[in-house]
């Protein structure tokens, strides 16, 4: 009974640990960052709600992905980071191809 228990214990943490890689696709990430990117670099999860006409755990679910690829920071207020500016506005010929 100790053993079913504790592999029960073991299977739930398993499932609600938290990911150290993106749940989405990059081509996804970039869609957000994109969105971002056109509200003026700056946006809040209203403003990305509008723009990407997505609601809730979709929409969470793609920001979380976009700052695990390294494209977004911020919290309430959302921003593009040093990468994803390099991929929107490549300031020499390598990153235009790198992008």
């Amino acid at each position: 009974m100790e053993d079913q228990q504790a592999h029960e214990t073991e299977e739930k943490n398993v499932r609600g640990e938290s990911k150290d890689y993106p749940l989405n696709k990059l081509e996804d990430a970039i869609d957000v960052a994109r969105a971002v990117k056109e509200l003026g670099g700056f946006a809040t999860k209203i403003d990305l709600e509008n723009a990407l006409r997505i609601k809730g755990g979709g929409l969470a679910r793609k920001i979380a992905s976009t700052r695990r690829w390294g494209l977004l920071s911020g919290t309430g207020q959302l921003k593009l980071t040093d990468l994803a500016k390099e991929i929107f506005y490549p300031t020499t010929s390598t990153q235009a191809e790198d992008a």
